[in-house]
């Protein structure tokens, strides 16, 4: 997994398909790309050191949400990188579920 992060071959081995040569069959999985007026209300949760996934990726995708009106809320944190739920004794962690919380309240009515 790591070597294959690495050296970019990540989408290739689970997929079987390479992006450089085919980009038009990763489309129908690029969130962003898939974003309508129907699109449901989403949370979107990102550390801005997270080395898996890049911030901007989540910034662009508020932005969509907000440009099509659909109910959003973007959650960040300065420190946290990828998988940053897994220390449940930052209080930013048991805070950040508590927000979670609230928002699945409000839009699964």
């Amino acid at each position: 997994y790591l070597y294959c992060r690495q050296k970019g071959l990540w989408p290739l081995e689970v997929s079987g398909h390479d992006p450089r040569i085919e980009p038009d069959w990763f489309r129908s999985y690029e969130p962003l790309q898939n974003v309508t007026g129907k699109y449901p209300p989403t949370i979107l949760l990102h550390g801005e050191i997270d080395t898996d996934v890049p911030f901007w990726q989540s910034v662009k995708m508020a932005g969509k949400l907000e440009k099509l009106g659909i109910p959003y809320e973007l959650l960040t944190h300065p420190d946290w990188q990828h998988g940053f739920d897994r220390n449940w004794d930052d209080p930013s962690v048991k805070a950040t579920f508590e927000k979670i919380l609230s928002f699945l309240e409000e839009h699964l009515k």
